[in-house]
């Protein structure tokens, strides 16, 4: 039986969720899922935003603002440089991304 489904999404999620989980208390889901966001949308502006935010944000909120920039990230790359880009496709990438560095 396989560990892995056919959607790519999921299986990222899935994987990121049970990092977290199994972490011991080293870190909450709040502030993994933040990080992970905040990380490629970092590397998403320096790519394509020349390190500018996609949107501006005041919130005291980590993951808020997170999703808020990701959000609007997506909404500029699909449009213009990168068509078929989704939300889903951009947060299972910062999922992916935060298991390559942890």
């Amino acid at each position: 039986m396989s560990d892995t489904t056919a959607d790519p999404v999921h299986d990222a999620l899935d994987a990121f969720i049970g990092t977290v989980f199994w972490s011991d208390d080293d870190v909450s889901l709040e502030v993994a899922l933040a990080e992970a966001i905040d990380d490629w949308v970092a590397m998403a502006s320096a790519e394509f935003n020349a390190s500018r935010p996609f949107v501006d944000v005041v919130s005291d909120d980590a993951l808020r603002s997170g999703i808020l920039q990701m959000a609007a990230a997506v909404e500029m790359l699909s449009d213009l440089l990168l068509p078929g880009m989704t939300m889903a496709h951009a947060l299972s990438d910062a999922a992916a991304d935060w298991l390559d560095a942890a």
